[in-house]
């Protein structure tokens, strides 16, 4: 699965955010945050359907991510702008 072999120190610094899934399923990073996500959910004895969950929330948040920066990074997004009131898009 994605993001089970990276540490949560590492998904803090890529990911705006994920401390808060962090908190909400009390995965706690020990040892500087250089813990690895499953070994975390591990300590945190989490449940299958908890695990999917972060690891849900977590992938949602990358996935939205990728999105933003393909966005900002194409030259024609914004352009041609329409605010949808004649049926454009």
């Amino acid at each position: 699965m994605r993001h089970l072999d990276t540490t949560l120190e590492q998904l803090a610094q890529q990911i705006p955010g994920v401390g808060e899934i962090f908190n909400q399923y009390q995965i706690t990073p020990c040892c500087g945050g250089k813990n690895t996500l499953k070994e975390a959910i591990a300590n945190a004895k989490l449940g299958e359907d908890e695990i999917q969950a972060v690891i849900a929330k977590i992938t949602n948040l990358t996935d939205k991510i990728a999105e933003a920066e393909k966005k900002a990074a194409d030259p024609e997004h914004g352009k041609n702008f329409c605010c949808g009131s004649c049926g454009g898009s």
